[in-house]
């Protein structure tokens, strides 16, 4: 995979870490404290920011995936999985109109857990993609009669 799509993958995830982090602080700060306006609106802030973030990510490696046949499967995985982190942000805002704070709380924990899986899978299928691209670099050396650059023998391939 291209440097650039890796550093674009990492500076998404990085801008992610702030509201994931906030949004954690916020679950505990909901024990000690009702639930204002003011504190629900920030939770779906975050969680709007978080999702951005993963859906910009996804726009990137479906990008990537064009051109290669692999756009469409990838493309739909990554859809699921961002289907699922939109119902359960969905379900904390609905949890979080009501005054049952632990439920809150473990909807907004299953959020967070989503995100962060999510977040593994798109750094997964970059990671396969890299080693993929690389295969084919590697391939194609040899097709043409080269020696493996020291790179893609450091790579293992």
């Amino acid at each position: 995979m291209p440097v650039l799509t890796h550093e674009t993958l990492q500076r998404h995830h990085r801008r992610c870490v702030p509201a994931l982090v906030r949004l954690r602080m916020l679950m505990e700060e909901t024990q000690a404290v009702a639930l204002t306006q003011g504190l629900r609106v920030e939770m779906t802030l975050l969680m709007d920011e978080i999702m951005a973030e993963l859906r910009a990510v996804d726009r990137v490696l479906v990008g990537q995936a064009t051109g290669s046949g692999r756009s469409g499967p990838v493309a739909a995985f990554l859809r699921c999985r961002l289907v699922r982190l939109e119902t359960a942000a969905a379900q904390a805002e609905t949890a979080g109109q009501g005054t049952d704070l632990p439920a809150l709380r473990r909807r907004l924990r299953h959020f967070c857990a989503l995100a962060v899986a999510t977040w593994k899978v798109q750094l997964g299928i970059a990671e396969f993609s890299k080693a993929s691209w690389l295969r084919l670099c590697s391939t194609g050396l040899e097709r043409a009669g080269q020696a493996k650059s020291p790179f893609l023998e450091a790579a293992g391939l």
